[in-house]
């Protein structure tokens, strides 16, 4: 069995954003109290992750965020945060570079018209703010983009924006249809638009000497061709939670595999990981399609698989995002 690397948990459904590709919105309905969330960080530890990824909802509304994660430090973790940046104080910058925190900044747009378009009116000088008190604060975090049909042509301007507000890399993920997204077919990336935004990247990337990175593409190695951006695919070293503890097979699909709470953290870890294995998510020779014969097959596993089986209903067709 892989070591387990990250957890990731929607510590709270609260949220003062309106993002309209929101993965988690009408999926989830209650959240931990803090007597829960400390026995969940226990559990976290306990199965031997690295880090524990504390996501939203917005995590800077739950009161107690501060007292989770200094638990989950002292107990060898690793904390992780994604916010939009809204509540962002120099307090709390303070607080998260105490932590040695790692902070996500959701932005979603290179410009004030193009991120509202994605997390709403007056997000943008939020974020802008929130940018340079962590700056000022010494706070090391990275500027993320989802990228859909409404941003997607910003692509390379985004790298720079990253870059000049301080940022450590650029962060670029694909939309997942799950949540509010499901719903809204307007934001679906093609495949060629996706093509598009990882030439413009890595030739951002490349002028400007500065790191970028794309989650949840593997397919994208055979094109983004550049030395300063990482490509990802999928995280099964990593395991996702709902609100509550519920182990879920990957983090847009509601396909649950145990409790950590109830079964605690290393037989979470291993039912999940046996899952996979099991379910042959893992296994290149179960794929089809183009992904059969692609000589990229044993490293990219036929890209995400649960794009694959959100879109098309089987784990095992072709990521549809596959521009190759």
């Amino acid at each position: 069995m892989a070591p387990l690397e990250a957890v990731v948990w929607p510590c709270t459904l609260r949220c003062n954003g309106v993002c309209v590709h929101c993965y988690v919105r009408g999926r989830f309905h209650r959240e931990l109290g803090s007597d829960e969330g400390r026995r969940l960080v226990a559990e976290v530890a306990e199965a031997g992750a690295e880090m524990l990824s504390f996501v939203g909802g917005e995590p800077l509304l739950r009161e107690d965020l501060p007292l989770l994660m200094r638990y989950a430090v002292d107990s060898g973790l690793m904390v992780e945060v994604v916010t939009n940046g809204f509540l962002m104080s120099g307090e709390v910058a303070r607080m998260l570079s105490r932590l040695e925190a790692r902070v996500l900044l959701s932005v979603d747009g290179a410009s004030k018209p193009v991120c509202e378009s994605m997390r709403g009116e007056g997000a943008w000088e939020r974020i802008l703010a929130a940018a340079e008190v962590m700056r000022l604060a010494g706070l090391d975090f990275i500027p993320v983009m989802a990228l859909t049909s409404f941003n997607v042509r910003e692509a390379g301007d985004f790298v720079s924006f990253s870059c000049g507000v301080g940022g450590k890399m650029a962060s670029f993920l694909t939309l997942m249809p799950s949540g509010a997204a499901r719903g809204n077919r307007l934001l679906a990336l093609s495949p060629e638009q996706l093509r598009h935004a990882l030439a413009e990247i890595c030739r951002v990337a490349d002028s400007l000497s500065y790191p970028a990175e794309v989650r949840c593409t593997p397919f994208a190695e055979r094109i983004a061709d550049s030395s300063h951006v990482k490509v990802w695919g999928c995280y099964y070293k990593v395991m996702d939670l709902n609100s509550v503890g519920d182990v879920l097979l990957c983090d847009v699909l509601d396909i649950k595999v145990g409790n950590i709470l109830e079964d605690g953290g290393p037989e979470s870890w291993g039912r999940l990981y046996g899952e996979r294995v099991g379910m042959g998510l893992l296994d290149w020779r179960k794929l089809r399609g183009k992904c059969a014969s692609c000589p990229s097959k044993t490293s990219c596993l036929g890209g995400c698989r649960a794009r694959a089986y959100l879109e098309t209903g089987s784990f095992f067709n072709p990521d549809p995002l596959c521009p190759i």
